[in-house]
């Protein structure tokens, strides 16, 4: 009775997924599909996710209990991917061996004990959609951090212009890519040229003129170089493992997993600030999956252990 109750309430769920499912799970699903507007192609695909979305349940709850507290986990949007797929959608190209650049600002000065950009940063937290375009979406959000701490105002550069016009496109590239681009030609207003959810890029309008253009960028290596960085000059780009079951299942709290090792990176995020909570360092980050992932579009990751090679190689910009 209340399997087909659910089915008038919400009108998603297919009879082969309400077979042998307890009450409380397809009540979850529902409010699942309709929260994040999941559309599938057939019944046996909405069976088949779902069985994911059930699976994926089962390792939260193991995920709150290993960590006790610390860090939280539950449904987000990513809650019908298999890890296999999830770790798919990581494609950043990180060069830990770039030189590091001359036109850094930062000095050695002792930073202060925490540090939180967002109120000075203006923009709202991105969504890169179903395109891998991660490095894009951090370096800009970097640009506009930085222009908005100078100038005291925001200003939204176009992430789809710079996604159009790079080879790379939604499959992946190099933050090092954007901050030439940004140097020359020079970045197009968001107002001038929208960014669309596709999983593509589009044809690169060449007609489009850029509104301003960036100095160079300074490279940072190590948690010391980067904390300076954060504190003195503002927000810094930089990448970190995003394959583990903590960042599909992310909802708050400081993460803390050695099961992303820190060799390699794969997904490009932006440090906006970093603190101390009950003995654990952190770093504030904000991530490109709009307001609604995490912790109103950030995450949380313990600082000073290089986890997930969230220390290894950042950068930031710097303006003309």
């Amino acid at each position: 009775m209340i399997a087909v109750l659910l089915v008038l309430l919400f009108g998603t769920c297919s009879c082969t997924i309400l077979s042998d499912a307890p009450s409380e799970q397809i009540s979850q699903w529902s409010s699942f599909v309709e929260e994040h507007e999941k559309l599938y192609d057939s019944p046996e695909e909405e069976s088949r996710r779902f069985d994911v979305f059930r699976e994926n349940m089962r390792k939260i709850e193991e995920l709150n209990e290993r960590h006790k507290g610390k860090a939280t986990f539950g449904v987000t949007k990513f809650s019908d991917l298999t890890e296999n797929e999830f770790a798919q959608m990581f494609n950043e190209e990180s060069d830990p061996k770039a030189a590091g650049a001359s036109l850094c600002t930062h000095s050695d000065k002792k930073p202060f004990a925490s540090r939180d950009w967002r109120p000075k940063m203006r923009s709202p937290v991105r969504n890169q959609g179903l395109c891998g375009s991660c490095y894009i979406f951090s370096v800009l959000g970097a640009i506009e951090a930085h222009y908005a701490i100078r100038n005291n105002r925001s200003h939204d550069f176009s992430e789809q212009e710079v996604l159009d016009c790079l080879a790379s496109g939604c499959v992946g590239g190099s933050r090092l890519q954007v901050y030439s681009r940004a140097e020359a030609p020079g970045l197009e207003s968001e107002s001038d040229y929208a960014h669309e959810y596709c999983e593509e890029r589009r044809t690169c309008d060449k007609t489009a003129a850029p509104r301003m253009s960036i100095k160079g960028h300074c490279n940072l290596f190590g948690e010391e170089q980067i904390r300076r960085a954060v504190d003195q000059v503002g927000p810094v780009s930089l990448g970190i493992n995003a394959t583990m079951p903590e960042y599909q299942h992310y909802r708050g709290g400081i993460i803390s997993s050695r099961s992303c090792g820190h060799k390699r990176t794969n997904h490009a995020v932006l440090a906006v600030g970093y603190g101390e909570k009950n003995g654990v360092k952190f770093w504030l980050i904000r991530n490109s999956y709009g307001p609604q992932w995490g912790e109103d579009g950030h995450f949380k990751i313990e600082r000073g252990a290089n986890m997930c090679g969230v220390e290894t190689f950042a950068n930031y910009p710097v303006l003309n």
